[in-house]
């Protein structure tokens, strides 16, 4: 809009328009903020006004999203104690206590960020830039925990 307008009269401007006053009354706006500066263009007095809006959209996971997480949460829980029995197998420990020990930490770890993530997504919480790290990094460990798995098992053959 053109002209110069002091605040009241600029906001009644604008809720004339009947697209601007649908778009500033926007229910999803939860924060409005207005900065403005004034100062001269070619020795004529100008008035910049920006309206700032925002507002917070809370993500809608589905209860088969959430279920998922939980339920892959729960199949490694439901391996981990036999894995974790290895140790008690002083021989074979000893001779694969690497491979041993990293399979036990990627079962502990994935169970881990598998359930923090579910109770995020049950709290209705945008998922941290971290959590989204574990997501797209969770098939290598996947990938990892399977080799090691193939690699311990061949062994009791």
């Amino acid at each position: 809009m053109t002209g110069y307008y002091d605040a009241q009269e600029l906001f009644d401007a604008f809720l004339e328009q009947p697209e601007s006053s649908k778009f500033l009354l926007n229910k999803d706006y939860s924060e409005i903020g207005v900065s403005t500066f004034v100062g001269e263009l070619e020795q004529c007095p100008v008035q910049v006004v920006v309206q700032h809006l925002a507002g917070y959209i809370p993500p809608t996971y589905t209860q088969e999203e959430i279920a998922s997480w939980e339920d892959a949460a729960n199949r490694l829980k439901a391996v981990q104690p036999g894995w974790a029995k290895l140790k008690e197998y002083n021989e074979l420990y000893s001779e694969r206590k690497t491979e041993v020990d990293r399979i036990n930490e990627i079962i502990a770890t994935r169970i881990s960020r598998y359930e923090k993530i579910a109770a995020r997504m049950k709290a209705t919480q945008w998922l941290s830039a971290e959590e989204k790290a574990w997501v797209n990094e969770d098939g290598k460990l996947a990938d990892e925990q399977s080799k090691l798995a193939q690699t311990l098992n061949a062994l009791s053959q």
